[in-house]
């Protein structure tokens, strides 16, 4: 399997303080890294305007992470964000003159996704190419290093199933990866986005999915999207589903 250079037994490159929709502060959360014995993880707050969902700058942000790392210097913590894709065209929420800043950059599909997750198309031909035009555009981005949970769409788009997602529409989205040297998050609540279907489907699909990109030599990270400092590290769900590729 091909992991990004990040990619430790001990990483986690996806969390959340209170700086968006975590519960805990950025001290806690390194704090907790450092005791968990993590070698590298990655602040990623949600950004969607110039300040973050507390009315903090970047630049407090910044502080903040570098004070506590100062503190904790047992453990790598890289500054970074995470963005959600706002339409087909590649559009992002992150503002221009601040993404330069970030020493890692996630991008996500979530409701804020004109065409995909909202206006779509009825036409679900249209729809998927309105997906595969979002996934060639987000790649071609030099600011994105990691496309955060991919394929989340259970709860985005009405009726979802993963039979709309077969092998050849797969390689063509695996190979806007590669060509923009993109890494796949294999994100340890994937599972959240589809509520309404049974465990063992969701681990099935899911590890087709990875196994695809794996064979079109992506690259992989880990993150656990920890919205609390018990969180951090959690990478259960993410080993079943490694697991589950390794006996497709």
């Amino acid at each position: 399997m091909n992991f990004d250079e990040r990619f430790k037994r001990k990483s986690d490159l996806h969390m959340h303080s209170t700086y968006s929709d975590g519960q805990d502060s950025i001290e806690l959360m390194i704090r907790t890294a450092a005791m968990n014995k993590m070698e590298e993880i990655a602040i990623t707050d949600h950004l969607y305007d110039e300040r973050f969902m507390n009315g903090k700058s970047v630049d407090e942000y910044f502080r903040e992470i570098d004070d506590a790392a100062d503190h904790y210097g047992q453990v790598k913590v890289l500054k970074g964000v995470e963005g959600t894709i706002l339409d087909s065209d590649g559009g992002i929420s992150i503002p221009t003159k601040a993404i330069e800043k970030f020493e890692l950059v996630l991008v996500d599909f979530a409701w804020k996704a004109k065409g995909i997750a909202v206006d779509a198309p009825l036409c679900k031909t249209d729809l998927m190419k309105n997906i595969s035009k979002a996934f060639k555009n987000l790649c071609a981005n030099r600011h994105v290093d990691i496309i955060a949970h991919p394929f989340n769409f259970g709860r985005l788009i009405k009726n979802f199933s993963f039979d709309w997602l077969k092998e050849s529409f797969l390689e063509e989205i695996a190979g806007y990866f590669i060509e923009g040297n993109k890494s796949f998050e294999i994100m340890n609540d994937q599972w959240w986005w589809f509520p309404e279907l049974h465990p063992d489907v969701v681990t099935n699909e899911y590890a087709r999915i990875l196994n695809v990109f794996n064979s079109c030599g992506v690259k992989f990270t880990i993150g656990s999207d920890s919205h609390s400092h018990q969180g951090i590290g959690n990478r259960v769900y993410s080993d079943v589903l490694l697991d589950a590729m390794s006996k497709a």
